[in-house]
């Protein structure tokens, strides 16, 4: 598989790899890696104006672990092996932050990292950054990555020396919130500029792919351009997933009115009812579609006049 020559793969085993790994662990990684990326994107003619960035965990088992504390080994530092917000929903083992960016042609690796299990993902954007703009020699990129990049520290890093990003503002920014209002009163999704259209990815006979854009304007805190992209998939998702939720809300609704034709029930006080029905509204995230009224009917109730047996002819009235 690697094309060693024949023969060469029978002095291949644990402890000589063991040894080369030692001696990577303890050599100058950084410049190994400048060197390769350097000769690799001159070789194969890599464009590295873009640049994209993603983190992930390696969860970790094992005897090891509880002695990976960060200290160092042979001289040289070390990280922790320590609990996390892991990313392969594993709370209960240990890991270590795994950080790669890629180039945006052909998504080639250029540089790897590795930091600290409970390292938050917004920590690790300097580091990169700036390890980037080192091995390029200069800052004239555009630096791709997640919403952990919003955050004014790393913004205002990578502004500060003339670097060019590109992030997602997350849903808890209050420039989100703004621009949902605005939207709904100034501008609808026809208006917008198309930026894409391409076939189905999903289905062949399906709608195209439309992608829309539309400049802010209001920029963020910072001062930054914000620009938002309607998907024409994204809003068939989000349209199914808002007719579920109504659905199980419906039929949620339907069984607590059988149950309160109940001779039995318990959703006797109108209060109780209304929080029941918040409730199930709140829990659907419905509030805004459904709208229930709640309405006492006054059922009459009869009783015989006069005592003894009652017949065919005796008196009733109400009670």
């Amino acid at each position: 598989m690697l094309g060693l020559p024949p023969g060469i793969s029978s002095i291949l085993n644990d402890d000589r790899i063991g040894r080369c790994l030692d001696q990577l662990f303890r050599a100058d990684r950084s410049a190994l890696m400048t060197s390769i990326v350097a000769q690799a994107a001159q070789a194969f003619q890599l464009k590295l104006d873009e640049l994209h960035n993603d983190s992930t965990t390696i969860t970790m088992t094992g005897q090891y672990a509880p002695n990976a504390k960060g200290q160092p080994e042979k001289g040289v530092p070390t990280h922790r092996i320590t609990f996390g917000y892991n990313k392969d929903h594993r709370p209960d083992l240990k890991q270590l932050l795994y950080i790669l960016t890629t180039t945006a042609d052909g998504t080639v690796p250029i540089w790897c990292g590795v930091e600290h299990g409970n390292t938050t993902d917004d920590q690790t954007h300097i580091i990169t950054w700036n390890s980037l703009h080192h091995l390029l020699g200069h800052a004239d990129f555009l630096y791709v990555a997640d919403s952990k990049l919003c955050t004014r520290e790393n913004m205002q890093h990578i502004q500060s020396r003339q670097g060019r990003f590109l992030t997602v503002l997350p849903k808890t920014r209050s420039e989100t919130a703004w621009f949902r209002k605005w939207i709904q009163s100034n501008e609808a999704p026809s208006t917008w500029d198309e930026l894409l259209r391409r076939a189905n990815s999903r289905r062949r006979d399906g709608p195209d792919e439309v992608y829309r854009g539309i400049e802010s304007p209001l920029c963020s805190s910072e001062g930054h351009r914000i620009l938002w992209i309607w998907s024409s998939q994204k809003a068939l998702d989000d349209r199914a997933a808002r007719d579920r939720r109504i659905q199980q809300a419906m039929d949620e609704l339907d069984l607590l009115r059988r149950r309160m034709q109940s001779p039995r029930s318990r959703h006797r006080d109108p209060a109780k009812v209304q929080a029941a029905i918040a409730g199930i509204l709140g829990r659907t995230n419905t509030a805004a579609y459904i709208a229930v009224t709640i309405e006492q009917v006054a059922e009459p109730q009869f009783t015989q006049a006069t005592p003894g047996r009652p017949g065919k002819n005796t008196p009733i009235r109400a009670a």
